[in-house]
C-alpha cells in the first residue's frame, strides 16, 4: 500500500516537470536564433606580457578559453583553485595544443580526470555547414589557419558565432586586436567587419563545397586547415526520466485496475 501511494505523486511530479520545462523553453529564444548569433559564456582571454615571455601563443589562449568554459560548466578541476588564466595558459604549453589541439586537449583533460567518456574531442572538416551545426549543438570550436608566402604564419582562434547579414561572417575570440594596423592595414584591407562585445566578426568567402577563406592580415588570404570540436558527452538523464515515466504509468495502471 505505501508503494502505491508513492507512485502517483512521482508520476505527477515528472509530468509537471516536463510541462514546466516545455513552457520555459518555448518562451526562451535560443542564442543561435539571435542576430548576430554568439555562443554565451565562452571566455576571451588575453595573455599577460609575462605569459607571452614564457612562450604562450594563440594555441594556449584558445585552449585556455575552452578549459575555463568547461571548468565552469560542470567539469571542475580543469582550472585548479588558485590558478589564474595566465597560469592555465602557461600550463598548456606542455601539451602542444598550438600544433595539435585535439591531442593536446585530450591529454590535458585526461590528466585532470576527464577521459573520452566525459569530454569528446574530434577533428572536423572546416566548412561553413560544419561550424554552424556544431555551434548549434553547443560544441566549442577551435579553428586553425595559415597565411603568407615564403614565411607562412599560423594562427588559432575560437569560433563562437556567426552572422549572415549582409554576408556570411564568423565570430572569433582572438588574442590579437582586429584593429591593430599590422592586421587591419592602413587603409583597412582585411575582412574584419565589426566586434560585438569580445567577439570579432570576419567576412568569409564560401565555396560550393562549403570550404571558406578570408583575409586576416591586410590583403593576405588565409588557408583554413583545421577545425577541432570539443563537447561534453551527454549524461543519460533523458533516458532515466523516460524510464521513470514508464514505471509510473505501469504503477498507475495497477493502482486503478
Amino acid at each position: 500500500m505505501p508503494m502505491k501511494r508513492l507512485v502517483l505523486p512521482l508520476v505527477v511530479m515528472v509530468f509537471l516537470s516536463g510541462i514546466f520545462l516545455s513552457i520555459t523553453n518555448s518562451f526562451a529564444t535560443p542564442w543561435y536564433s539571435q542576430d548576430p548569433a554568439i555562443q554565451p559564456g565562452v571566455p576571451d582571454y588575453t595573455p599577460s606580457q609575462e605569459s607571452i615571455d614564457a612562450g604562450v601563443v594563440c594555441g594556449e589562449v584558445a585552449a585556455a578559453n575552452v578549459g575555463s568554459y568547461f571548468d565552469s560548466h560542470g567539469f571542475p578541476n580543469l582550472v585548479p583553485d588558485g590558478k589564474t588564466p595566465d597560469n592555465l595558459m602557461q600550463d598548456l604549453i606542455n601539451y602542444n595544443v598550438r600544433s595539435d589541439p585535439e591531442t593536446g586537449l585530450k591529454n590535458y583533460f585526461k590528466d585532470k580526470g576527464y577521459g573520452n567518456d566525459k569530454i569528446k574531442i574530434k577533428d572536423l572538416t572546416p566548412t561553413w555547414d560544419n561550424i554552424i551545426k556544431e555551434l548549434k549543438a553547443g560544441e566549442l570550436l577551435i579553428l586553425g589557419f595559415v597565411w603568407g608566402g615564403v614565411l607562412p604564419r599560423a594562427h588559432v582562434v575560437n569560433v563562437v558565432g556567426w552572422d549572415e547579414t549582409p554576408s556570411k561572417q564568423l565570430g572569433f575570440h582572438d588574442m590579437n586586436d582586429p584593429l591593430n594596423p599590422n592586421l587591419r592595414g592602413n587603409p583597412p584591407t582585411n575582412d574584419y567587419q565589426y566586434s560585438s562585445g569580445n567577439t570579432d566578426f570576419y567576412k568569409i568567402d564560401v565555396t560550393n563545397t562549403g570550404s571558406f577563406s578570408f583575409k586576416y592580415q591586410e590583403t593576405m588570404v588565409v588557408n583554413v586547415n583545421s577545425l577541432t570540436s570539443i563537447s561534453p558527452v551527454p549524461e543519460p538523464s533523458t533516458f532515466i526520466l523516460f524510464l521513470f515515466g514508464l514505471i509510473g504509468i505501469v504503477g498507475v495502471k495497477k493502482i486503478f485496475s
